[in-house]
């Protein structure tokens, strides 16, 4: 497709992808239904990004990040 990997247009592609064939595999893709990123995460919790990835070593540290 003439994309180069890990930019903004690849993964817009595989979205759209996922979108279009994942039913033919059985599966439901909805891109509705996909996590916030970190930066999106920070804003929410009104915590700048320093402080939002501070927390989320901290926490992973700990162990209660829950399994991979």
């Amino acid at each position: 497709m003439g994309l180069q990997v890990n930019t903004p247009a690849y993964f817009d592609a595989i979205h759209s992808l996922l979108s279009l064939y994942a039913k033919d595999y059985g599966l439901n893709y909805d891109p509705e239904e996909l996590g916030l990123t970190p930066n999106e995460a920070a804003k929410a919790s009104g915590l700048s990004a320093n402080q939002y990835n501070a927390g989320l070593r901290a926490v992973s540290a700990q162990g209660r990040l829950g399994k991979k």
